[in-house]
């Protein structure tokens, strides 16, 4: 009986350090996911100290969690910690090979890092998600890979497809001009400056520099200096507004010399007496 008694009684001890145990994970989860949440803001605010102390203490509750290690890698790498964050984000894949934004994670920071082959070979993956919404911004990274790599006519096609997807990007816009403008395009590249400039690049000084760039080299001088001033009115203490202010010293010198061009004498006969 003793024997019988023993074997029932550790039954139900089992039993409730089991049931213990699970409603331990389930709090740890809770907070967890609270910490996640936290963190995962913060990584979003830019503020990532606070933002790797919350995904640290959440990666503890709640391990192995590809979503808590993908942020936990961008939160190290943020921090200047890029060995670390590549360890975290591969594990994070590992457990979930579909995580895309782990591995387009992955694959910045290997493009970061000038490891093209590397990057390629994850964004040829991500391409293969058809259930991904945000495609135009892997063809994008494609298509800046190669722009780095001089491969221009590459970079190019990945370019206009990222445009094919999203007809408003523009980042895509951006490069397609600066490739045309390296190529002497210098009115096709005003127009995707141009188309540049709106949208999430609004408040960005630099499709608006480029466009004065490119009016430049077209002799639209006034509409140049309109696109300085709009620059040195909107980004005060910017490394642009001394961009800025530069360029219209050019753009005076250039205007000064139409009024009043230089003469050849060489070419002037002497007067004779």
């Amino acid at each position: 009986m003793k024997f019988l008694t023993f074997i029932v009684l550790t039954s139900i001890f089992v039993s409730c350090a089991s049931k213990n145990e699970v409603s331990q994970k389930e709090k740890n989860a809770k907070k967890a996911d609270i910490y996640y949440g936290q963190g995962s803001n913060e990584l979003l605010r830019g503020e990532y100290t606070q933002a790797l102390k919350h995904l640290i203490q959440a990666n503890t509750l709640k391990q192995d969690d590809a979503n808590i290690l993908n942020n936990l890698g961008m939160a190290y790498y943020f921090k200047g910690k890029t060995g670390r964050a590549i360890r975290y984000i591969k594990r994070s894949l590992e457990l979930d090979k579909k995580n895309t934004k782990a591995r387009l994670n992955l694959a910045t920071i290997y493009t970061g890092l000038k490891k093209y082959e590397d990057a390629r070979q994850q964004y040829e993956v991500v391409l293969e998600d058809l259930t991904y919404e945000a495609q135009y911004k892997t063809y994008y990274n494609l298509g800046l890979l190669y722009y780095n790599l001089n491969q221009k006519s590459k970079a190019l096609s990945y370019f206009k497809q990222s445009l094919n997807e999203k007809k408003d990007f523009c980042g895509s816009h951006f490069y397609i001009g600066q490739i045309n403008y390296e190529q002497g395009h210098f009115k096709k590249a005003l127009k995707s400056y141009l188309s540049s400039g709106y949208g999430m690049c609004y408040n960005n000084p630099k499709p608006i520099y480029h466009q004065a760039l490119s009016y430049i080299k077209l002799k639209q001088y006034d509409n140049a200096r309109l696109k300085l001033e709009e620059i040195l009115d909107r980004f005060k203490n910017t490394d642009f507004q001394q961009k800025a202010e530069k360029q219209i010293q050019t753009l005076n010198s250039l205007q000064q010399q139409e009024i009043y061009p230089e003469i050849d004498t060489r070419n002037i006969l002497s007067p004779s007496f």
